[in-house]
């Protein structure tokens, strides 16, 4: 293991070289830094993202695919979540330059859908940086590409359970409701029923995905629900002990409070309901 502060010293190397810093090489860094937890500040963001801007004009530099583009948008979430963290409690890491950055982003990873051969975790990344930002920040149609894409790709069974439970999270955070948007509210509904029916689900990401579709408030078949039930008890079953501890009530109680949310349910799902019950009160116990 590297000590921290080796890692540490190695960044503010990379700043002070800023100016002959190239995208993929700010790419790189940042997710150095989002991986390893280093320190990073909100003068430090503005100059790295002027020095990606300015790279532009250097016609040696390509354009980014969607593989280095989800990346760095992932580490920038990654990133704004650790300096939200309790040990450090910055929370305008990316100050009024955000309104910059992450819609050029979002138009940079648009421009390429048609261009690249994309992997649906380059899009769940991309939602993941995205989503600091909120729907109300960025291009609503852009936004909608990609989330039309990552259908596509569902479709065609390119997007494991991880992928689609996340990027389910991820738009719940940006959009909130898609009551006034048929299109998407379509897309959604179609994201969880494929996520229903993708094998190797854990619980957490059980619970991601139910939690998304009852806040978008997203019309779920009652076959759907039933079996995804079923997926959630059997799922925690087979789950070690040290998984259930960590996972296992959290999830149970996220699954329950969406659960009351939902009107209608048949007698089948309460008799699985009663099942999230009885799987709550066998928890392993914590010291």
């Amino acid at each position: 293991n590297v000590d921290r502060e080796v890692l540490q010293d190695l960044f503010r190397g990379f700043l002070d070289k800023l100016p002959k810093a190239g995208k993929r090489d700010i790419c790189q860094a940042l997710n150095g830094v989002a991986k390893f937890g280093l320190d990073v500040g909100s003068e430090d963001m503005k100059a790295i993202f002027a020095a990606y801007r300015a790279s532009d004009l250097d016609p040696t530099q390509a354009p980014l695919n969607t593989w280095y583009l989800g990346g760095l948008l992932w580490s920038l979430g990654k990133i704004n979540s650790n300096n939200r963290s309790q040990k450090r409690k910055k929370k305008n890491l990316f100050g009024s330059h955000a309104n910059a950055i992450f819609p050029a982003l979002l138009s940079d990873f648009a421009d390429r859908l048609g261009r690249d051969k994309v992997d649906p975790i380059h899009i769940s990344q991309a939602l993941a940086g995205l989503r600091i930002r909120g729907q109300k920040k960025l291009d609503q149609d852009k936004l909608k590409l990609l989330v039309f894409r990552l259908n596509d790709l569902a479709e065609k069974g390119a997007c494991n359970a991880q992928v689609l439970a996340n990027s389910l999270s991820n738009l719940r955070k940006m959009f909130r409701d898609v009551d006034g948007d048929p299109d998407l509210q379509r897309v959604m509904q179609n994201l969880f029923r494929i996520f229903a029916h993708t094998k190797g689900a854990k619980v957490n990401e059980i619970a991601q995905a139910v939690s998304a579709v009852t806040e978008l408030k997203i019309s779920v078949e009652t076959f759907v629900l039933d079996k995804i039930l079923a997926d959630f008890l059997a799922a925690h079953a087979r789950s070690s002990e040290g998984y259930k501890v960590q996972y296992g009530g959290p999830s149970i109680g996220k699954m329950v409070f969406c659960l009351s949310k939902l009107s209608e349910l048949p007698s089948a799902s309460l008799e699985l309901r009663e099942g999230l019950v009885e799987a709550f009160e066998e928890l392993p116990q914590t010291r």
